[in-house]
């Protein structure tokens, strides 16, 4: 029987997501064997945690342009921006300790199983998304308008990233029985 989505598409199946998330993060090619789920969520957190720091690189000189330009007064929002990503890139890099249990091969169903790596793929297309977004932030040719423009394109992805972190929270917390 195929597995069909709310719209009648075919839905990939559980090998076709995990080689799709495995195309994206390196070191996940092993990742097939139910028996390193635990290890492999932890080199996808790296890996989204390292995009992060790549992403908080490149706002960092998007901060050196804006004292360039003397654009001072913006400077206080991008500072809470870099703040917000070091909060979300530490508490998703360790959120996995407390669901450890949600890894015990005996307690993960195939279709827990499918619905986290949803959520990682989901995860590491925005993270990698955001990083392409920080990435082409404006030079010192932009206005302050374009700017301003750039700072709130950079809120609303923070904010839509933080959210699906959460939502990936969520899913370990029912799998191990814990509030989120």
């Amino acid at each position: 029987m195929v597995d069909r989505d709310q719209n009648g598409n075919v839905k990939p199946d559980l090998t076709t997501r995990l080689q799709k998330l495995a195309e994206k993060v390196p070191g996940m090619k092993d990742f097939m064997a139910r028996d390193k789920v635990r290890d492999r969520d932890k080199v996808l957190r790296d890996h989204t945690a390292g995009k992060l720091d790549e992403a908080k690189e490149a706002i960092n000189r998007f901060k050196q342009t804006l004292l360039a330009k003397m654009q001072l007064g913006l400077l206080a929002d991008v500072d809470r921006l870099t703040s917000q990503i070091d909060r979300l890139r530490e508490k998703h890099k360790h959120e996995a300790y407390g669901y450890s249990g949600a890894f015990d091969e005996n307690r993960i169903l195939e279709p827990e199983l499918v619905k986290l790596y949803d959520y990682d793929l989901q995860v590491v297309e925005k993270v990698e998304s955001f990083f392409a977004v920080c990435k082409a932030l404006p030079g010192e040719q932009a206005t302050e308008q374009e700017f301003k423009g750039a700072i709130d394109a950079l809120r609303v992805d923070l904010a839509a990233l933080a959210e699906l972190i959460d939502r990936r929270r969520d899913a370990l917390a029912n799998i191990t029985g814990k509030e989120g």
